[in-house]
């Protein structure tokens, strides 16, 4: 019973800081609290978002190499040019998403991330010409959905393992110590 309170509490507090982010209207805690965010230092943010999309592609592109082939990638350059390319545009674009329509967003469940992230990888494989989508329109899309439901996967398991850089999360401050009661 302890941890239901426990898990109760949790979410009364996190809806109490939505609620606040939204009256105050500061969009950075809003994308904190969404999720949109991996950290609330941006440096971090982009550094954990660089690696999250290196490896969620590099995964689905494996995967893919071995059924049916979505991408080419024909050098390690390339690939990382590319998601470099691709994850520096989606960090500016998506900042400031967030910071001017994120109420459409929400209206939207977030399929204008699909669109835009559709519309990166494209542009990511006309300027890396050895990263490229077999000329096939709906490979993009294939890639784009697997590649965001994996990435939601990865991030989700990254936040819970995060443990913000100077200190300890809440949890482990506490004596959770099955041992001791």
């Amino acid at each position: 019973m302890n941890n239901n309170e426990n898990h109760e509490n949790n979410e009364d507090k996190e809806l109490e800081q939505f609620k606040q982010a939204l009256n105050e209207k500061n969009n950075k805690k809003i994308g904190l609290i969404l999720g949109f965010y991996l950290h609330e230092n941006f440096g971090l943010h982009i550094l954990f978002t660089i690696i999250i999309n290196l490896i969620s592609s590099g995964v689905i592109i494996g995967l893919s190499s071995v059924s049916y082939k979505i991408v080419e990638v024909n050098s390690l350059i390339a690939f990382f040019l590319g998601m470099l390319f691709y994850s520096l545009l989606e960090v500016a674009i998506k900042t400031l998403l967030i910071r001017y329509i994120w109420k459409t967003i929400i209206r939207t469940f977030g399929l204008i991330f699909f669109i835009v992230n559709v519309l990166f990888f494209y542009l990511s494989s006309l300027l890396i010409k050895e990263f490229n989508f077999l000329n096939n329109i709906s490979n993009i899309f294939i890639f784009t959905l697997l590649f965001m439901i994996f990435r939601i996967l990865l991030t989700t398991v990254f936040k819970r393992i995060n443990i913000p850089i100077g200190g300890k999360k809440e949890w482990m401050k506490k004596d959770m110590s099955p041992l001791k009661k």
